[in-house]
Protein backbone atom coordinates (compact mmCIF):
# COMPACT_ATOMS: atom_id res chain seq x y z
CA UNK A 1 0.00 0.00 0.00
CA UNK A 2 1.83 3.13 -1.12
CA UNK A 3 1.50 6.00 1.69
CA UNK A 4 -0.11 9.26 0.04
CA UNK A 5 1.75 11.74 2.79
CA UNK A 6 5.22 9.57 1.95
CA UNK A 7 4.90 10.63 -1.54
CA UNK A 8 3.90 14.38 -0.80
CA UNK A 9 6.94 14.22 1.66
CA UNK A 10 9.59 13.35 -1.14
CA UNK A 11 11.84 16.48 -1.08
CA UNK A 12 10.10 17.86 1.54
CA UNK A 13 12.19 19.18 4.39
CA UNK A 14 9.89 21.86 5.77
CA UNK A 15 7.13 19.03 6.33
CA UNK A 16 5.95 16.91 9.83
CA UNK A 17 4.07 13.98 10.49
CA UNK A 18 1.99 14.22 13.77
CA UNK A 19 1.47 12.05 16.22
CA UNK A 20 2.16 12.96 19.82
CA UNK A 21 -0.64 14.37 22.42
CA UNK A 22 -0.22 17.78 23.96
CA UNK A 23 -3.18 20.85 23.66
CA UNK A 24 -6.44 20.19 22.11
CA UNK A 25 -8.41 22.51 19.87
CA UNK A 26 -11.68 23.09 22.54
CA UNK A 27 -12.42 25.70 25.43
CA UNK A 28 -9.98 22.53 27.75
CA UNK A 29 -6.94 24.30 25.91
CA UNK A 30 -7.72 27.96 27.05
CA UNK A 31 -6.71 29.13 23.59
CA UNK A 32 -9.41 30.69 21.15
CA UNK A 33 -10.72 28.76 18.57
CA UNK A 34 -13.38 28.63 15.51
CA UNK A 35 -14.92 24.89 14.61
CA UNK A 36 -16.73 24.34 11.78
CA UNK A 37 -18.44 21.27 10.16
CA UNK A 38 -19.46 22.83 6.70
CA UNK A 39 -22.55 22.27 5.47
CA UNK A 40 -21.49 23.69 1.64
CA UNK A 41 -19.36 21.17 0.99
CA UNK A 42 -20.43 18.91 -2.38
CA UNK A 43 -19.50 16.35 -4.54
CA UNK A 44 -20.67 16.06 -8.06
CA UNK A 45 -20.32 14.23 -11.43
CA UNK A 46 -21.06 16.35 -14.24
CA UNK A 47 -21.50 15.19 -17.60
CA UNK A 48 -21.90 17.67 -20.68
CA UNK A 49 -20.51 19.62 -23.74
CA UNK A 50 -17.31 21.92 -24.52
CA UNK A 51 -17.28 23.26 -27.86
CA UNK A 52 -19.28 20.50 -29.16
CA UNK A 53 -17.22 17.61 -27.80
CA UNK A 54 -18.31 15.29 -24.57
CA UNK A 55 -16.70 16.34 -21.30
CA UNK A 56 -17.25 14.57 -18.05
CA UNK A 57 -16.10 16.49 -14.61
CA UNK A 58 -15.63 15.31 -11.36
CA UNK A 59 -16.06 18.67 -8.82
CA UNK A 60 -15.71 18.88 -5.33
CA UNK A 61 -17.10 22.42 -3.09
CA UNK A 62 -16.15 23.53 0.07
CA UNK A 63 -15.60 26.55 2.25
CA UNK A 64 -11.49 27.06 3.34
CA UNK A 65 -10.06 30.53 3.82
CA UNK A 66 -7.47 31.77 1.50
CA UNK A 67 -4.42 33.34 2.83
CA UNK A 68 -5.30 36.48 4.16
CA UNK A 69 -7.73 34.11 6.33
CA UNK A 70 -11.15 35.64 4.51
CA UNK A 71 -13.33 32.90 4.20
CA UNK A 72 -14.06 31.59 -0.02
CA UNK A 73 -16.28 29.14 -1.80
CA UNK A 74 -13.54 26.75 -3.08
CA UNK A 75 -14.16 24.81 -6.23
CA UNK A 76 -11.55 21.56 -7.67
CA UNK A 77 -11.37 18.72 -9.46
CA UNK A 78 -11.06 17.19 -12.81
CA UNK A 79 -12.66 16.79 -16.14
CA UNK A 80 -11.27 15.21 -19.54
CA UNK A 81 -12.58 14.44 -22.63
CA UNK A 82 -14.31 11.62 -23.21
CA UNK A 83 -12.69 10.98 -26.40
CA UNK A 84 -9.29 10.83 -24.69
CA UNK A 85 -10.08 10.98 -20.81
CA UNK A 86 -7.20 12.30 -19.77
CA UNK A 87 -7.51 13.98 -16.52
CA UNK A 88 -6.92 17.50 -16.32
CA UNK A 89 -6.93 19.40 -13.08
CA UNK A 90 -9.53 22.55 -12.24
CA UNK A 91 -9.61 24.83 -9.47
CA UNK A 92 -11.21 28.18 -8.75
CA UNK A 93 -13.29 30.67 -6.75
CA UNK A 94 -16.41 32.88 -7.77
CA UNK A 95 -15.99 36.46 -9.02
CA UNK A 96 -16.79 39.36 -8.01
CA UNK A 97 -19.96 39.17 -10.42
CA UNK A 98 -20.62 35.55 -8.97
CA UNK A 99 -19.15 33.81 -12.10
CA UNK A 100 -17.59 30.90 -11.16
CA UNK A 101 -13.66 30.95 -12.48
CA UNK A 102 -12.03 27.54 -13.15
CA UNK A 103 -8.38 27.79 -13.76
CA UNK A 104 -7.17 24.69 -15.97
CA UNK A 105 -3.39 23.28 -15.14
CA UNK A 106 -2.93 21.10 -18.10
CA UNK A 107 -0.58 24.34 -19.70
CA UNK A 108 2.66 25.84 -17.93
CA UNK A 109 2.03 28.45 -20.42
CA UNK A 110 -1.30 29.15 -21.54
CA UNK A 111 -4.17 30.42 -19.40
CA UNK A 112 -7.00 28.36 -19.96
CA UNK A 113 -10.11 28.72 -17.86
CA UNK A 114 -13.71 27.96 -17.55
CA UNK A 115 -16.05 30.90 -16.62
CA UNK A 116 -20.10 31.05 -16.13
CA UNK A 117 -22.51 30.13 -13.81
CA UNK A 118 -22.84 27.11 -11.50
CA UNK A 119 -25.97 26.06 -9.77
CA UNK A 120 -26.43 26.69 -5.84
CA UNK A 121 -26.82 23.07 -5.77
CA UNK A 122 -24.39 22.23 -8.50
CA UNK A 123 -26.61 20.61 -10.69
CA UNK A 124 -25.51 22.70 -13.85
CA UNK A 125 -22.69 24.63 -15.52
CA UNK A 126 -22.84 26.41 -18.11
CA UNK A 127 -20.46 29.30 -19.68
CA UNK A 128 -17.44 29.80 -22.43
CA UNK A 129 -14.08 27.76 -21.94
CA UNK A 130 -11.44 30.44 -22.76
CA UNK A 131 -8.11 30.00 -23.84
CA UNK A 132 -6.64 33.79 -24.02
CA UNK A 133 -8.99 35.44 -26.16
CA UNK A 134 -10.80 32.36 -27.47
CA UNK A 135 -13.90 31.52 -25.93
CA UNK A 136 -15.89 27.98 -26.31
CA UNK A 137 -19.36 27.39 -24.79
CA UNK A 138 -19.81 24.84 -22.58
CA UNK A 139 -22.66 22.98 -20.50
CA UNK A 140 -22.33 20.31 -17.90
CA UNK A 141 -25.19 18.51 -15.84
CA UNK A 142 -25.04 16.78 -12.73
CA UNK A 143 -25.32 12.69 -13.29
CA UNK A 144 -24.64 9.65 -11.50
CA UNK A 145 -22.46 7.06 -12.34
CA UNK A 146 -19.88 4.99 -10.21
CA UNK A 147 -19.62 5.45 -6.17
CA UNK A 148 -21.00 8.44 -4.73
CA UNK A 149 -19.79 10.36 -2.44
CA UNK A 150 -20.63 12.59 0.47
CA UNK A 151 -18.46 15.53 1.05
CA UNK A 152 -18.02 16.52 4.42
CA UNK A 153 -15.59 19.34 5.69
CA UNK A 154 -14.15 20.49 8.59
CA UNK A 155 -11.88 24.02 9.33
CA UNK A 156 -10.64 25.00 12.69
CA UNK A 157 -8.25 27.57 14.47
CA UNK A 158 -6.68 27.94 17.48
CA UNK A 159 -4.12 30.57 18.71
CA UNK A 160 -1.29 29.60 20.90
CA UNK A 161 -1.04 32.09 23.69
CA UNK A 162 -4.75 34.14 23.08
CA UNK A 163 -3.78 36.90 26.21
CA UNK A 164 -1.06 38.27 23.59
CA UNK A 165 -2.30 40.53 20.58
CA UNK A 166 -0.07 39.31 18.50
CA UNK A 167 -0.37 35.18 19.22
CA UNK A 168 0.94 32.80 16.92
CA UNK A 169 -2.42 30.41 15.29
CA UNK A 170 -2.20 26.88 13.85
CA UNK A 171 -5.71 26.75 11.03
CA UNK A 172 -6.43 23.62 9.57
CA UNK A 173 -9.06 22.88 6.79
CA UNK A 174 -9.76 19.37 5.77
CA UNK A 175 -12.44 17.72 3.48
CA UNK A 176 -12.71 14.24 2.77
CA UNK A 177 -15.08 12.26 0.02
CA UNK A 178 -17.00 9.32 1.88
CA UNK A 179 -19.05 6.76 0.08
CA UNK A 180 -22.67 6.63 0.50
CA UNK A 181 -25.88 4.82 -0.87
CA UNK A 182 -23.38 1.55 -1.29
CA UNK A 183 -24.95 -1.63 -1.02
CA UNK A 184 -21.94 -3.89 -0.78
CA UNK A 185 -20.96 -3.98 2.87
CA UNK A 186 -17.66 -5.20 2.02
CA UNK A 187 -17.23 -2.49 -0.64
CA UNK A 188 -17.63 0.37 1.54
CA UNK A 189 -15.54 -1.27 4.47
CA UNK A 190 -12.72 -1.36 1.63
CA UNK A 191 -13.20 2.24 0.33
CA UNK A 192 -13.52 3.56 3.70
CA UNK A 193 -10.25 2.09 4.73
CA UNK A 194 -8.44 2.98 1.83
CA UNK A 195 -10.04 6.51 2.50
CA UNK A 196 -8.29 7.13 5.93
CA UNK A 197 -4.99 5.65 4.86
CA UNK A 198 -4.83 7.72 1.79
CA UNK A 199 -5.44 10.76 4.44
CA UNK A 200 -3.86 9.85 7.65
CA UNK A 201 -0.92 7.25 5.82
CA UNK A 202 -0.71 3.68 6.71
CA UNK A 203 -0.35 4.78 10.58
CA UNK A 204 -4.00 4.45 10.39
CA UNK A 205 -5.17 0.96 11.47
CA UNK A 206 -8.54 1.15 11.83
CA UNK A 207 -11.08 3.03 9.67
CA UNK A 208 -13.58 5.18 11.19
CA UNK A 209 -17.59 4.48 10.53
CA UNK A 210 -18.30 8.09 9.67
CA UNK A 211 -16.47 10.57 8.24
CA UNK A 212 -16.78 13.22 10.71
CA UNK A 213 -14.67 10.94 12.87
CA UNK A 214 -11.99 11.10 10.77
CA UNK A 215 -11.79 15.07 9.91
CA UNK A 216 -11.55 15.15 13.81
CA UNK A 217 -8.49 12.74 14.13
CA UNK A 218 -6.86 13.99 11.54
CA UNK A 219 -6.98 17.52 13.04
CA UNK A 220 -6.13 16.57 16.37
CA UNK A 221 -3.09 15.13 15.32
CA UNK A 222 -2.07 18.25 13.73
CA UNK A 223 -3.03 20.36 16.82
CA UNK A 224 -1.31 18.35 19.02
CA UNK A 225 1.77 18.14 16.94
CA UNK A 226 2.15 21.63 16.54
CA UNK A 227 1.42 22.47 20.36
CA UNK A 228 4.62 20.09 21.07
CA UNK A 229 6.83 21.27 18.39
CA UNK A 230 5.95 24.81 20.00
CA UNK A 231 6.76 23.74 23.46
CA UNK A 232 10.11 22.11 22.00
CA UNK A 233 10.82 25.72 20.27
CA UNK A 234 10.19 27.33 23.90
CA UNK A 235 7.21 29.40 22.41
CA UNK A 236 5.74 29.89 26.08
CA UNK A 237 8.87 32.11 26.47
CA UNK A 238 8.58 33.86 23.47
CA UNK A 239 7.85 37.91 22.93
CA UNK A 240 5.67 37.72 19.54
CA UNK A 241 5.03 40.61 17.74
CA UNK A 242 3.43 41.03 14.23
CA UNK A 243 6.93 40.63 12.42
CA UNK A 244 7.78 37.26 13.89
CA UNK A 245 4.11 35.89 15.15
CA UNK A 246 3.82 34.33 11.03
CA UNK A 247 6.90 32.48 11.73
CA UNK A 248 5.11 30.19 14.68
CA UNK A 249 1.37 29.88 12.93
CA UNK A 250 1.25 26.82 11.07
CA UNK A 251 -1.67 26.09 8.75
CA UNK A 252 -2.38 22.83 7.38
CA UNK A 253 -4.93 21.77 4.34
CA UNK A 254 -5.82 18.41 3.06
CA UNK A 255 -8.72 17.01 0.40
CA UNK A 256 -9.53 14.53 -1.93
CA UNK A 257 -10.96 14.41 -5.72
CA UNK A 258 -12.47 12.56 -7.96
CA UNK A 259 -10.17 11.58 -11.39
CA UNK A 260 -12.21 8.38 -12.72
CA UNK A 261 -15.43 6.96 -11.22
CA UNK A 262 -16.96 3.91 -12.75
CA UNK A 263 -18.55 0.58 -11.36
CA UNK A 264 -15.23 -1.47 -11.68
CA UNK A 265 -12.75 1.08 -11.63
CA UNK A 266 -12.09 4.28 -8.98
CA UNK A 267 -9.59 6.59 -9.21
CA UNK A 268 -8.94 9.54 -6.31
CA UNK A 269 -6.08 12.25 -5.80
CA UNK A 270 -5.08 13.16 -2.16
CA UNK A 271 -3.68 16.59 -1.16
CA UNK A 272 -2.34 18.11 0.97
CA UNK A 273 -0.48 21.40 1.74
CA UNK A 274 1.31 22.47 5.05
CA UNK A 275 3.04 25.54 5.80
CA UNK A 276 5.51 25.18 9.21
CA UNK A 277 7.14 28.15 9.00
CA UNK A 278 9.94 29.44 6.24
CA UNK A 279 9.97 31.14 3.14
CA UNK A 280 6.50 29.29 2.02
CA UNK A 281 4.63 26.43 2.16
CA UNK A 282 4.76 22.37 0.61
CA UNK A 283 2.16 20.96 -0.92
CA UNK A 284 1.38 17.44 -2.78
CA UNK A 285 -0.88 15.45 -4.51
CA UNK A 286 -0.82 11.46 -4.22
CA UNK A 287 -3.10 9.35 -6.92
CA UNK A 288 -5.01 5.92 -5.96
CA UNK A 289 -6.73 3.40 -8.18
CA UNK A 290 -9.39 0.88 -6.77
CA UNK A 291 -10.02 -2.23 -8.60
CA UNK A 292 -13.96 -2.59 -6.85
CA UNK A 293 -14.57 -5.95 -8.39
CA UNK A 294 -11.79 -7.28 -6.53
CA UNK A 295 -11.71 -4.66 -3.70
CA UNK A 296 -7.97 -4.23 -3.97
CA UNK A 297 -5.65 -1.31 -4.87
CA UNK A 298 -4.37 -1.47 -8.48
CA UNK A 299 -0.55 -1.65 -8.75
CA UNK A 300 1.34 -1.30 -11.68
CA UNK A 301 2.09 -5.04 -12.37
CA UNK A 302 -1.69 -5.46 -12.58
CA UNK A 303 -1.30 -3.04 -15.55
CA UNK A 304 1.75 -3.67 -17.54
CA UNK A 305 3.27 -6.88 -18.51
CA UNK A 306 6.51 -7.55 -17.53
CA UNK A 307 9.62 -5.92 -18.65
CA UNK A 308 7.45 -2.93 -19.27
CA UNK A 309 10.13 -0.22 -17.30
CA UNK A 310 12.34 0.76 -20.37
CA UNK A 311 9.46 1.41 -22.67
CA UNK A 312 6.87 3.24 -19.93
CA UNK A 313 10.07 5.99 -18.95
CA UNK A 314 10.22 6.22 -22.95
CA UNK A 315 6.43 7.23 -22.98
CA UNK A 316 6.82 9.48 -19.98
CA UNK A 317 9.99 11.51 -21.46
CA UNK A 318 7.78 11.86 -24.78
CA UNK A 319 5.03 13.53 -22.09
CA UNK A 320 7.04 15.55 -20.20
CA UNK A 321 8.69 16.93 -23.70
CA UNK A 322 4.98 17.65 -25.00
CA UNK A 323 3.79 19.34 -21.45
CA UNK A 324 6.91 21.82 -21.69
CA UNK A 325 7.17 21.88 -25.22
CA UNK A 326 10.75 20.67 -25.21
CA UNK A 327 12.01 19.71 -28.80
CA UNK A 328 13.82 15.94 -29.07
CA UNK A 329 17.31 17.45 -28.99
CA UNK A 330 16.76 19.47 -25.87
CA UNK A 331 18.19 18.66 -22.84
CA UNK A 332 15.85 18.00 -20.14
CA UNK A 333 17.89 19.80 -17.71
CA UNK A 334 16.11 22.82 -18.94
CA UNK A 335 13.42 21.84 -16.64
CA UNK A 336 14.19 19.17 -14.30
CA UNK A 337 16.93 18.21 -12.27
CA UNK A 338 17.53 15.26 -14.25
CA UNK A 339 18.40 14.68 -17.86
CA UNK A 340 15.89 11.67 -17.37
CA UNK A 341 12.71 11.01 -16.02
CA UNK A 342 11.48 7.87 -14.89
CA UNK A 343 8.02 6.70 -13.47
CA UNK A 344 7.34 7.06 -9.97
CA UNK A 345 4.77 4.93 -7.67
CA UNK A 346 2.57 7.91 -7.69
CA UNK A 347 -0.20 7.18 -10.38
CA UNK A 348 -3.76 6.17 -10.82
CA UNK A 349 -5.91 5.08 -14.24
CA UNK A 350 -8.43 7.07 -16.26
CA UNK A 351 -9.83 4.85 -18.75
CA UNK A 352 -7.63 4.92 -22.06
CA UNK A 353 -4.23 6.20 -20.50
CA UNK A 354 -1.95 6.31 -16.85
CA UNK A 355 -1.69 9.73 -15.19
CA UNK A 356 1.89 10.32 -13.31
CA UNK A 357 1.98 12.75 -10.98
CA UNK A 358 5.28 14.44 -9.74
CA UNK A 359 5.33 16.68 -6.33
CA UNK A 360 7.51 19.65 -6.42
CA UNK A 361 11.05 19.17 -5.56
CA UNK A 362 11.04 15.67 -6.79
CA UNK A 363 12.08 15.56 -10.26
CA UNK A 364 12.18 19.91 -10.98
CA UNK A 365 12.37 23.18 -8.76
CA UNK A 366 9.21 24.12 -6.32
CA UNK A 367 8.38 26.82 -9.07
CA UNK A 368 7.49 23.87 -12.05
CA UNK A 369 4.49 23.28 -9.52
CA UNK A 370 3.29 19.27 -9.82
CA UNK A 371 3.95 17.72 -12.59
CA UNK A 372 0.72 15.60 -14.35
CA UNK A 373 2.08 13.15 -17.03
CA UNK A 374 -0.82 11.42 -19.21
CA UNK A 375 0.28 8.14 -21.05
CA UNK A 376 -2.19 6.80 -23.73
CA UNK A 377 -1.98 3.07 -23.65
CA UNK A 378 -2.64 3.84 -27.33
CA UNK A 379 0.99 4.39 -27.47
CA UNK A 380 2.43 1.73 -25.18
CA UNK A 381 -0.12 -1.21 -26.13
CA UNK A 382 2.67 -3.55 -26.08
CA UNK A 383 3.32 -3.72 -22.93
CA UNK A 384 -0.22 -3.29 -20.98
CA UNK A 385 -2.37 -6.24 -20.38
CA UNK A 386 -5.04 -7.12 -22.42
CA UNK A 387 -8.22 -5.75 -20.26
CA UNK A 388 -6.92 -2.46 -19.77
CA UNK A 389 -7.21 -2.21 -24.02
CA UNK A 390 -10.71 -1.68 -24.87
Amino acid sequence: MKNQLSLFLLGASLLFIFSTTACKPNSESGAENSNETTSSALYRQMNGQLGGQPVTMYLCRRLKNDYEGKEQTLYYGYYYYDAHQAPIFVEGTPDSSGQLVLMEYSDPEVEKKFVGTMAADMSSFSGNWQEGQRKVPFKLEAATAGINFDNPSLKSLVKLRPELEHSPEVSASFAVLWPRDLQDDGLENFLRAEITRGMLGDSAAIAPSKANDLLLKMQKEFFDGYAETMKEMGADTITFSEDNSFSYSYSREADMAVLWNTTSTLSLSFFTYEYTGGAHGNYGTGLMSYDLVNKKVINLEHVFKPGFEEKLNAALEKAVRQYFKLDPGTPLTNILFENEIAYNENYCLAGKGILFNYVPYEIAPYAAGEIRLFVPFSEIRAIVKDQWLK
